[in-house]
């Protein structure tokens, strides 16, 4: 029996067409962090300012959606950006050095 079948039971209830609504817009916040994310791995050289803009473009996506209407998407993604923040470091703060030195350098 698939897994997602013992979740419908845990529920108790079939989707509706709010959690349909939901898993769309989940669908496109994890598409845009889904392709960052391979464009940043699967190249075998990925050069230092794209690295920079594909995080900054992150960075913006989390931000916008902070402020979206929707609770639950707000949440979440405050809870993405603490966590992008703590790995990456804030932009404005404490970007990591090496990164702006890679951005300035390279041609």
């Amino acid at each position: 029996m698939p897994i997602f079948v013992n979740g419908l039971k845990e529920v108790g209830r079939v989707l509706g067409k709010d959690d349909w609504k939901r898993a769309r817009v989940l669908f496109q916040l994890l598409k845009h962090f889904h392709d960052a994310m391979k464009r940043m791995s699967t190249t075998s050289y990925f050069i230092s300012n794209q690295y920079f803009h594909e995080l900054f473009l992150i960075l913006t996506t989390l931000m916008e959606w902070e402020l979206d209407p929707n609770e639950w998407l707000n949440d979440m993604t405050t809870k993405m950006k603490h966590n992008f923040l703590l790995y990456y470091g804030d932009l404005k703060k404490k970007t990591n050095i090496m990164l702006l030195v890679d951005i300035v350098l390279d041609p």
